[in-house]
């Protein structure tokens, strides 16, 4: 491209010497006092701070000449004084360090003196012939610098950079001698050249190189296939524990100069495995000492550590007049800073009291679930690492042949053998409630298909009232009254169930007779079928939302688990539905899950409206759900709160 650039710059000045205007340039000493800014210098775009240009003039003085033309006044006479038409930063550079005093206001600079010409092609020529230094020859320069003794504080300075630019470049000395020659050559980039400095081991390094296809050379795949025994510092152990826990115990970080303080590699798993057993040993004492009859630590915590399990739950308490007063508060105020976060994304302000609020709201729901010392004495806990590495507890789970403890409430145990759902993600209550409306929807529309689960579903209710004490378990209501679920958010109507419904119903309703008593005959003489379709439908439109804390939510659990219900048909993730409703964390916590680790980085430092934009485009061949979407008997695939 350089050489294009300057044989185009040769053929325009070719023609140029064909026409009648011609441009003269002579080189001449001037005062510094004498130089004034150009106006029309063809730079117009701010280059950033004139530390590093004013560094290197200090260090080197001027090396490349200032372009400069008479400013005449205006009956075409010399006033004396030059305007510079290329070279406004060196001039800028030069004034800064004679108001510092470093040099007299009258220094003399060697200056192209132009009589005639255009001053955008002058200065248009010397800002796209020059070149900068290409990083490999910042290497070489700063290397045999270091060698002859300058310090890298002194390069520094020399050039204008920092110390810690002058390191990184320094640290390029790791790399094989054959790299870096494919680096010059331009058959690698500097991040790539970068990633090499992992480790000092040059056969190591052409052989990673060599062995990768083109299409997989990426920095993060030469990083890891050189530190394939270390263990990244995102680790979710790590997180565990914490980085500064396993360097205090004696263990060693592999880090290149490019790593954080936080990043890097761990090269002792064996130590790293210890203090993790350590944190979860002692998690299990504690539980052990609130009663439960067993722990057991699993770090891996899947649903093969489930089998021939059976879980029961905590009992479900009433909160004080004065607890259910202070969660009704944190909700409304949780709901209402929700939405102002939409609006100010970047406010930390909000963003941490809308955190502050989502722990109190678990805190005070956690208060009506109480784990009884009857169901202490009979069940264990699992002990484990969630994806991001905080502790992952699952209570009341006993063995499958074992007799279970009576509830205090003498409600049935649902022998399931599946894990419970994993806690909700901190979303804000209203968009946990539309979520739950878009599974009841999704819902409605199954079971308006299956005849057959329909009649199981009203038998069900009917022997729960009349059989058992507790009638209130099942997600139906036969009262006949249908809620209406866009009441929960306007995402519901473009729901595919709710549009289902709402054709069935209009279907119906053309079907049966517009008089009520003209029902019970019309209904006598539909075959067996029809009246088996009208039974699904009616059943399906009695279906309740199921929300966390309710009654029916393992109900409607066995429910989806008996359609195998698929809600990727029914719902996606996008600006509507979820990411303009929640955090910003939150929206990289799912691009994270469903894409990955590097692509949640990558977005992190946009602003809000760019996040969603990127993270829709990013998830919209995924099946990514959140918690309140999945089904139960997928533990290993739950985002875990």
């Amino acid at each position: 491209m350089q050489q294009q650039l300057h044989a185009l710059w040769r053929d325009f000045q070719k023609e140029k010497e064909t026409k009648t205007m011609t441009t003269m340039t002579t080189i001449t000493d001037l005062p510094l006092a004498k130089l004034v800014p150009g106006k029309r210098n063809v730079r117009k775009t701010a280059t950033g701070s004139l530390d590093a240009l004013i560094a290197s003039i200090r260090a080197h003085g001027l090396i490349q000449n200032l372009t400069v033309r008479p400013v005449l006044n205006k009956k075409g006479s010399p006033t004396g004084r030059y305007e510079v038409i290329a070279g406004n930063r060196r001039l800028a550079a030069l004034k800064a360090l004679a108001e510092a005093g470093e040099i007299a206001s009258n220094t003399a600079l060697p200056c192209h003196v132009l009589d005639t010409g255009d001053d955008t092609e002058i200065g248009l020529a010397e800002n796209t012939i020059r070149e900068a230094m290409h990083p490999a020859d910042q290497f070489e320069a700063f290397h045999a610098m270091a060698e002859a003794g300058t310090g890298i504080e002194d390069i520094a300075a020399r050039f204008g950079v920092t110390a810690l630019f002058v390191r990184q470049r320094l640290k390029l000395a790791r790399v094989s001698p054959v790299l870096f020659e494919a680096y010059r050559q331009g058959e690698m980039t500097l991040d790539h050249l970068m990633a090499f400095t992992i480790t000092q081991d040059h056969a190591e390094q052409e052989k990673v190189w060599n062995a990768l296809p083109n299409w997989n050379r990426h920095p993060g795949t030469i990083r890891r296939a050189l530190t394939m025994e270390a263990i990244p510092s995102d680790d979710r152990r790590v997180c565990l524990i914490g980085l500064e826990t396993y360097e205090a115990a004696g263990g060693t970080v592999q880090r290149d100069l490019f790593d954080s303080a936080e990043g890097g590699y761990l090269t002792d798993p064996a130590l790293l495995d210890r203090l993790v057993a350590e944190r979860l040993e002692t998690e299990a004492e504690r539980l052990t000492t609130e009663g439960w009859a067993w722990t057991r630590v699993v770090p891996d915590l899947d649903h093969r550590a489930f089998d021939g399990l059976v879980r029961s739950y905590p009992a479900q308490m009433d909160l004080s007049e004065e607890d259910q007063a202070a969660l009704d508060t944190a909700i409304e105020a949780y709901d209402t800073l929700a939405e102002q976060h939409d609006e100010t994304p970047d406010e930390p302000e909000i963003a941490a009291e809308i955190d502050r609020l989502s722990d109190e709201i678990d805190r005070l729901t956690a208060l009506q679930q109480v784990w009884t010392d009857q169901i202490k004495a009979s069940h264990g806990c699992l002990i484990g690492i969630h994806w991001d590495g905080t502790l992952r507890i699952e209570a009341g789970w006993r063995e499958r042949h074992e007799t279970p403890a009576p509830a205090n409430d003498g409600e049935p145990e649902t022998d399931t053998g599946d894990e419970a759902p994993a806690p909700s993600r901190k979303l804000s209550p209203k968009l946990t409630a539309e979520l739950i409306a878009h599974r009841t929807a999704a819902l409605r529309a199954e079971v308006m298909q299956r005849p057959d689960i329909a009649l199981v579903l009203t038998v069900h209710k009917l022997a729960l009232q009349h059989f058992y004490r507790d009638g209130l378990t099942s997600s139906l209501d036969l009262r006949g009254a249908s809620e209406d679920l866009t009441r929960h958010g306007d995402t519901l109507s473009d729901n595919p169930g709710t549009g289902a419904m709402a054709e069935a119903q209009g279907r119906w309703q053309l079907r049966l007779p517009s008089e009520a008593s003209d029902l019970w005959d019309r209904l006598l003489g539909y075959a067996d079928t029809d009246l088996m379709n009208l039974l699904a439908f009616l059943t399906a439109t009695s279906l309740e939302p199921a929300f966390e804390s309710s009654r029916s939510k393992r109900h409607a659990d066995q429910l989806a688990e008996t359609l195998d219900l698929d809600m990727t048909r029914y719902w996606r993730a996008t600006p509507e539905t979820f990411f303009g409703k929640v955090t910003k964390s939150t929206i990289l916590d799912a691009v994270r899950e469903s894409v990955s680790e590097a692509a949640a980085e990558n977005l992190a430092s946009l602003k809000k409206d760019a996040l969603i934009d990127h993270a829709t485009a990013r998830m919209a061949e995924t099946d990514w759900l959140p918690d309140a979407l999945r089904r139960p008997a997928d533990p290993d695939t739950a985002l875990a709160a």
